[in-house]
């Protein structure tokens, strides 16, 4: 075995940094009080072994890191940590670095957990700032030991690479177990796990993975102990004692110097770490993974009988999407970090940071009728007197958090700030990944006037030029395969021949303009750049002499994982986000505040959402590479006074996701005061899978590629004095969705002006067919503009199966006003479903009141256009409406009195800050 092992080098890993506590690790002299013992093996090895025989507090010593160190202590000749349910304990030794070792250590519960999953136990090697591996030892309720093998990355995100073993049918009461991990290689990296009874016969090792991936830790880092208990189990202590380090080699090294932390502190908790297990709270938070619905079979063209001229020719539906929904696993997990071959058409125009030069304005309140965030540097939050004040790290020694004597680093404040803190940031560009932990109430918020920017991307520097090219060192390379599963490639259903490039992260910046990624060093000329992984090289193909050139180096911007959290006065931009990473931003927890906040540029998803009680107030998300927000599994959501634009900026294919908003089992959801708009190739706003109980309203759907508005799969909505302008497909898209009331909208000069479709797909879940049928039904439209576009069905009514006729989808439409250019443009006033026969063209109006006793007081107006392009008002009035008074609830919604009675939305639209 070939070994790099050195003693007495500090190496605190990420897990132990991200949670740091006021304890500041001593020099390795400061040992002798540790009891670690170094000793040679009869093969020549040498073997490093902490027996504890001393007596501690708060902490195993002088040779440790513990967070918190409260959990820990030395007695009778164990190291103790005190496990609670739902809380993780980590403690790493500040010695015995290795690259190739074996790592042990002997444990005892002092109770058999009772709830959920039971007690994990994680021997760790290789703790870096890397990342490192685990040998997860789970005790579970019936007292069986069960292994498993992890890897955590530099995020300490959790990735299960080799799976649930179980070893042991009963660990007696008291009964002592050995643990043990060997990882060896720094190509391919082979990590060996086993776990027996002490007094039982040493086994071979009882599982080996072989991890070649590109994000597998290859760097030396010393051995540690962590614990985590399942939510809902009693107290219980973990007894350690003889961890040991085998290595061939040891060798003496300087001491190091100590790393300063901020002050004042108080130990935070630190985030619970994965058990591979199914928790039934939000604490550890469960990861959104895809589920893929039934692909309905679109009729592609259904031929409308009599024979309408033209014929309509409905665009096909498309096809319900995977939505990314919770899976069993108690923490979001990260894909790992492969290498990119070629990245996605890089998002529109970043203007390059720069201080503002307007005054600081207070953020108005909902509803003032503008949309988006105050822009990054002009917000101005009070701040308590015990605030913590921040600035980037790197531009000063950290110092205490007072406003003169500032923490330098967002996550050092963060890590040290108790519960119920502000941390104000001071103005600058944080170029790190930061991460709220759980159980930790925050306030993050930027200085009064300042422009505070969490950026992903680095500056790229040393260029050397060969012809029309020019390249720099680079060695930061992302995993660009997509899905929402790590590890998993299903980049054929996300992205199309068009656009090959789409689910490559990598972003680079010329002067604040983003160039377009190729997919060759040949194919490189001005205005593009590749990524060469072989040679470890950006290239680019404008000469940077005298230019900026940054380059996207972080993947993940905010993990907020600590409930009642808000953040508001910030930006975030440029994170080579991939899709497996649930968003540059996530919001993982209940009762999360984010306002006022601009998330642009990212590579795939800008915000995503999961958990109860959420207020997404005055944000700007535009310019990411997919989705602008996803919401998944979420109940009591407000979406208000935000300007979500020109995401899908990759052009990513618009199913399964892509483009504004996407929420899945979302409910009790409002979207209000809004602007989504011009979104490539996809819709604007997108509800799907049992998603329920949806208030839309006073918002602006303008200039999406698909939809403006999609529900499908859904249940009991209220669409009511929205402009829906100018989308490519439909204005509005009903899809297995019921209890639908749209009133007193503007639905103007969309491809199709409104949708309704049903396909064969049913709940799936039978707790709740009842309650969310996945069936187009009781669906009122009153009170309408509605403007046709250029589409030959500018109405649609359309089931898949073939079976329903348009009668059946329980659809009643009255007062509203219908405009068409003349009475052959477009040629139907509407198609509807015939049952056998398909779906039939109605040409005219009179037609259609005959048919299916619809819009009997309602008026269709052919000429002129009646509605004003510039102000979307009514350019005159139209006799012989007879708008429908309003129910109470929609009155209150749309903040009109009961007497109300008119057509179109009733107030101005909303208008982008």
């Amino acid at each position: 075995m070939t070994v790099a092992l050195v003693a007495g080098a500090l190496a605190v890993p990420s897990a132990a940094a991200a949670a740091v506590d006021a304890s500041v690790p001593e020099p390795a002299s400061a040992l002798a009080s540790a009891a670690a013992q170094t000793t040679t093996d009869a093969d020549g090895s040498e073997t490093w072994t902490d027996t504890f025989t001393r007596s501690t507090t708060g902490g195993w010593g002088d040779g440790y890191v513990s967070s918190p160190a409260a959990d820990a202590s030395v007695s009778d000749d164990a190291g103790v940590i005190a496990t609670s349910g739902g809380h993780r304990s980590i403690h790493v030794a500040t010695t015995a670095t290795a690259t190739d070792a074996t790592v042990g250590a002997t444990i005892r519960y002092s109770a058999v957990p009772t709830s959920g999953y039971g007690a994990t136990t994680i021997v760790t090697t290789r703790n870096s700032d890397s990342g490192y591996y685990g040998a997860r030892f789970r005790l579970d309720t019936q007292s069986r030991g069960v292994l498993s093998i992890g890897r955590y990355d530099a995020n300490d995100t959790q990735t299960v690479i080799r799976q649930d073993l179980l070893l042991i049918g009963e660990v007696p009461e008291g009964a002592a177990v050995r643990v043990e991990i060997e990882a060896d290689g720094t190509d391919d990296v082979t990590v060996r796990a086993r776990a027996w009874i002490v007094g039982t016969e040493t086994p071979d090792w009882q599982m080996t993975v072989t991890d070649g991936s590109a994000d597998a830790v290859r760097t030396a880092g010393t051995p540690g102990i962590q614990t985590y208990m399942s939510p809902g189990n009693q107290p219980l202590a973990v007894n350690v004692d003889e961890l040991s380090v085998s290595s061939d080699d040891l060798q003496p090294a300087p001491e190091p110097v100590p790393t300063p932390v901020p002050e004042p502190t108080t130990a935070p908790e630190p985030t619970p770490v994965p058990t591979q297990e199914p928790t039934p709270t939000a604490t550890p938070t469960p990861t959104p993974k895809p589920t893929v619905t039934p692909t309905p079979t679109p009729t592609p063209n259904p031929t409308p009988t009599p024979n309408p001229t033209p014929t309509p020719t409905p665009t096909p539906t498309p096809t319900p999407t995977p939505t990314p929904t919770p899976t069993p696993e108690p923490e979001p997990t990260t894909p790992p970090v492969m290498p990119p071959v070629t990245p996605p058409t890089t998002p529109p125009t970043t203007p390059p940071v720069t201080p503002p030069t307007t005054p600081p304005v207070t953020p108005p309140a909902s509803g003032s009728g503008t949309a988006g965030s105050i822009p990054v540097g002009q917000t101005s939050y009070a701040a308590p007197a015990d605030a913590i004040y921040v600035v980037p790290d790197g531009t000063r020694s950290s110092g205490s958090g007072t406003k003169a004597n500032p923490v330098a680093g967002a996550q050092r404040a963060i890590d040290a700030a108790p519960s119920g803190s502000t941390i104000v940031l001071r103005a600058g560009v944080y170029r790190e990944s930061v991460s709220v932990p759980f159980h930790k109430k925050l306030t993050i918020q930027s200085a009064p006037g300042e422009a505070v920017w969490l950026d992903g991307s680095k500056p790229v520097t040393g260029w050397s030029q060969s012809g029309n090219t020019w390249a720099a060192a680079w060695g930061t390379f992302f995993d660009s395969r997509v899905s929402f599963s790590a590890g998993q490639d299903e980049t054929s259903w996300w992205v199309n021949g068009s656009n090959p490039l789409a689910g490559h992260p990598d972003q680079v910046w010329f002067d604040g303009a983003p160039l377009t990624q190729v997919g060759s060093r040949s194919d490189v000329t001005a205005g593009t750049f590749f990524v060469d992984q072989g040679a470890k090289q950006i290239i680019v193909g404008n000469d940077p002499a005298g230019h900026t050139v940054e380059a996207s180096a972080l993947a993940k911007a905010l993990k907020i994982q600590g409930e009642g959290t808000t953040v508001r006065g910030i930006g975030v931009q440029r994170y080579a986000t991939t899709v497996a990473m649930l968003g540059a931003v996530s919001a993982e927890v209940d009762g999360l505040t984010l306002e006022n906040m601009v998330i642009r540029d990212n590579a795939t998803v800008g915000l995503f959402v999961w958990n109860d009680d959420k207020t997404l107030r005055n944000l700007t998300v535009t310019g990411n590479g997919l989705l602008g927000i996803a919401v998944n599994d979420s109940d009591n959501l407000t979406l208000e006074s935000s300007l979500v634009t020109d995401n899908n900026a990759a052009k990513f294919n618009y199913t399964p996701v892509a483009g504004g908003v996407k929420m899945s089992r979302a409910s009790n959801v409002t979207v209000t005061d809004s602007i989504i708009s011009d979104n490539v190739g996809s819709t604007g706003l997108w509800f799907d899978v049992s998603s329920s109980k949806l208030n839309i309203t006073n918002n602006v759907f303008e200039g999406n590629g698909r939809e403006g508005l999609e529900i499908e799969l859904s249940q009991t909505a209220t669409v009511a004095g929205n402009y829906i302008i100018g989308n490519g497909n439909s204005g509005v898209f009903v899809f297995d969705s019921g209890d639908v009331d749209i009133w007193n909208n503007t639905i103007v000069d969309n491809g199709r002006t409104i949708t309704y479709m049903q396909d064969e797909r049913r709940q799936e879940v039978r707790s709740i067919s009842s309650l969310i049928p996945w069936i187009t039904s009781d669906v009122v439209v009153r009170n309408n503009i509605l403007s046709y576009g250029g589409q030959a069905c500018p109405m649609l009514v359309q089931d898949l199966t073939n079976r329903w006729t348009g009668s059946q989808f329980g659809i009643t439409q009255d007062a509203n006003l219908y405009h068409r250019s003349s009475a052959s443009s477009p040629a139907n006033f509407a198609c509807w479903a015939d049952g056998a026969n398909g779906t039939r063209g109605i040409t005219t109006i009179e037609e259609f009141r005959a048919l299916t006793g619809n819009d009997t007081k309602s008026v269709l107006s052919e000429g002129a256009p009646i509605v004003d392009a510039a102000t979307w008002q009514l350019t005159k009035a139209i006799p012989g409406v007879g708008a429908s008074a309003l129910p109470g609830k929609l009155a209150d919604l749309l903040g009109v009195s009961l007497q109300t009675r008119a057509v179109g939305a009733p107030h101005a639209p909303v208008t982008a800050r």
